[in-house]
């Protein structure tokens, strides 16, 4: 009994002792070397950015799917096809709004764990859908499916800002990135309709089940966490927790829950109100994919009626879209080369404007070609025609979503995810629920001619910030408080000196 008091008392001598922190091993607090995901090795790098394209797929698939149900669901549930439509308009709402309050939670608590998490309730909620009795049921379904999906994109999108300097091919990443989701948008409408005109509707759904269950396998064994904070926090703590040390650093994984979440609330809607440059790109890049979403059913329509196409040939004419975005792709290349000559000569840096030359092209291009498809999609001009004038509205629209995701993650950096969340909003995602009536009551060539007007208008918004997005960014509360970060964090490196712990240069 006297040895093992004895004992017990030296344990807790050996516990209360304070560390003698001189032996200890240095330690960096920040990261550096290939802690840093831009300096990850090529093949871990590679297989986080596979994993993110394949989220963004299936994403743009779900979002552009559902329409093939239609006539089957119209015809089993004894629905219009217009109340048919909220089932497109809940989870189109919700991927609008949807990042406005999720997105930004990547920047305390990581992107791995969101995407995990949210991708698992998305394969669980193809379920009610696919069993669906009733329309209120596949609606609400997919209001939460929506919900859980809008914040693939953002979180992709910050995953690539996070996998790849602006200078080390952040350009033809973000590029592909987009290529991906036109080529969802392309496959998915094309496959959904094939399924839908030969099998039951309900296997559209069963599909969809199946591709995202893939997916959310790989993202939960394969996907490595990139937000730089998070990395940086996990270091910190397991540095403590095996030397008994209590080294803090300031980050936003610090932060407690109701700090995240009313970070996640407020950041992206005062970005709304209050930076222009948020604002201009929200209104541009909203109707630009708004146009998207809405040809799935408009184009499929046009067809129908013009040239007699069946569901499932109607379906395969928005190929056209995949057409036109890879050309834009391949174009992309040209627009990287004229970012690297932007460069200033003294910091090697070039300015997020540099971003945006081949999206001002873009922007004209799509005003003209909608007015070409508005005029030649008529029964005595070959369906090839107004089939190329869609080939040209998505070489359009392409660098016009590229380019935007791109600009806000050189000039938000860290903050990406709120100011990418606030592209995501409601004003595209209720083009598809008047897309039809529209043709309808305007006529074929008069809705698409609105389009290509609007298209025109808004154009000029890439040439305001080539030319004054720098002076707006310079006025800019978020950007000066990003440079004024990026300063400070400069000048602490030039000052400190990282040493093992206890030596006086130790900070």
């Amino acid at each position: 009994m006297f040895f093992d008091k004895l004992k017990k008392n030296q344990v807790e001598t050996q516990m209360t002792e304070k560390v003698d922190t001189t032996e200890l091993p240095p330690i960096e607090l920040e990261l550096v070397g290939q802690e840093l995901p831009f300096n990850w090795p090529f093949s871990r790098k590679v297989k986080s950015y596979i994993i993110a394209l394949l989220i963004n797929f299936v994403s743009a698939f779900n979002a552009t799917g559902n329409s093939a149900a239609r006539a089957g669901v119209t015809e089993e549930f004894g629905v219009s096809s217009s109340v048919f439509l909220t089932s497109s308009f809940t989870y189109n709402a919700a991927l609008g709004l949807g990042p406005l309050f999720l997105a930004p939670l990547s920047e305390q608590y990581g992107r791995r764990p969101m995407l995990v998490s949210l991708l698992l309730l998305i394969v669980i909620l193809f379920l009610p859908q696919a069993l669906a009795p009733n329309i209120s049921s596949l609606s609400i379904s997919r209001l939460f499916q929506g919900t859980a999906a809008s914040i693939e994109g953002p979180h992709v999108a910050g995953i690539i800002s996070d996998l790849f300097h602006r200078d080390g091919g952040r350009g033809i990443a973000m590029a592909t990135f987009t290529l991906v989701v036109f080529t969802a948008n392309a496959i998915g409408p094309l496959t959904c309709n094939w399924l839908a005109s030969e099998t039951d509707w309900a296997n559209i759904y069963w599909m969809q089940m199946a591709m995202n269950g893939v997916v959310f396998i790989m993202c939960a064994f394969m996907l490595d966490e990139t937000r730089h904070d998070l990395i940086l926090d996990k270091k910190i703590t397991k540095y403590n927790k095996t030397y008994g040390t209590d080294l803090k650093v300031q980050t936003d994984a610090a932060h407690s829950v109701k700090k995240a979440l009313t970070t996640s609330l407020a950041r992206p809607l005062i970005y709304l109100t209050t930076e222009p440059i948020v604002i201009a790109l929200s209104i541009w890049v909203g109707f630009a994919w708004g146009i998207v979403f809405l040809s799935t059913g408009t184009v499929l329509h046009v067809f129908e009626k013009t040239y007699d196409f069946t569901q499932g040939q109607g379906g395969t004419v928005l190929i056209c879209g995949f057409i036109g975005a890879f050309f834009a792709w391949l174009v992309g290349f040209g627009q990287n080369v004229l970012y690297k000559k932007s460069k200033d000569p003294v910091t090697h840096i070039a300015p997020p404007e540099a971003r945006l030359y081949q999206a001002a092209l873009g922007a004209v291009l799509f005003g003209a070609f909608e007015l070409m498809f508005a005029w030649t999609a008529r029964p005595h001009i070959h369906w090839i025609v107004p089939c190329i004038a869609l080939v040209g509205v998505n070489f359009g629209i392409f660098p016009i979503y590229a380019g935007v995701y791109t600009y806000i993650g050189d000039a938000y950096e860290k903050y990406s995810s709120s100011a990418q969340a606030a592209q995501a909003n409601i004003l595209g995602s209720t083009f598809p629920f008047f897309g039809t009536a529209m043709f309808d009551h305007l006529t074929f060539p008069w809705a698409s001619s609105t389009i290509g007007f609007i298209a025109f208008g808004l154009s000029i918004i890439p040439f305001v910030l080539i030319l004054f997005g720098g002076w707006l960014r310079d006025r800019s509360k978020v950007c000066r408080q990003i440079l004024k970060e990026q300063e400070e964090e400069k000048l602490r490196k030039e000052e400190q000196e990282f040493s093992k712990p206890g030596d006086k240069n130790h900070v």
